[in-house]
């Protein structure tokens, strides 16, 4: 039973990601949640109060993934360029296994009109990109990367790339392939500088 209440939870979830995708936030809504998965709205209400809450998940999906990387980096003993590969081969093969869910993440309409759920997406973008920079600062520290420019102009420019790249290729409807995209970037900036 407890598996089952799971497995339903993660369903709407995902069907919730697909909704955003294909109608953005005013399509997402949990008559057609509950349409596509068979079942009562009120089922929906036995796991998510509202549909800001089912969104607010999807969002904390994300700082969880992120939580992810960050440990997986933290407990091993990679060095700046190689965390900087790990972070982007991570995200990239995530997104183009997944399309669907790159959409909250540049979906302005649904953090327009909350605060609170506006205020949680920028304080995951600012984690991402805090911790580039905390990465490209090691990189400067120990010699790994030398560049011409501040440590964290140059991360800026890592995290740009990446996510204007992903933004581009959604845009464009995934019909290249992202991953050698924002690998062959990133690559050619991590060889302007020097090791």
């Amino acid at each position: 039973m407890i598996d089952d209440f799971l497995k339903r939870k993660d369903r709407i979830i995902i069907t919730a990601v697909q909704l955003l995708d294909e109608k953005g936030i005013k399509g997402l809504t949990t008559k057609e949640i509950a349409r596509r998965q068979n079942i009562t709205e009120p089922a929906i209400y036995k796991h998510f109060k509202s549909k800001k809450e089912i969104v607010k998940v999807i969002i904390e999906s994300f700082a969880a993934f992120d939580e992810g990387i960050r440990n997986t980096i933290r407990e091993s003993d990679m060095g700046a360029r190689e965390s900087i590969r790990f972070i982007v081969k991570t995200y990239v093969t995530n997104y183009e296994n997944y399309p669907e869910i790159v959409t909250p993440v540049f979906s302005f309409d649904v953090f327009k009109y909350d605060k609170d759920l506006n205020d949680r997406m920028i304080s995951i973008i600012s984690s991402r990109d805090s911790f580039i920079k905390t990465i490209v600062r090691k990189g400067y520290e120990t010699g790994e990367i030398i560049a011409d420019i501040e440590s964290d102009e140059y991360a800026c420019i890592i995290s740009d790339t990446i996510w204007m790249s992903i933004c581009s290729w959604k845009l464009g409807n995934c019909s290249t392939s992202l991953k050698e995209s924002v690998i062959g970037k990133i690559e050619f900036l991590l060889d302007k500088t020097k090791s």
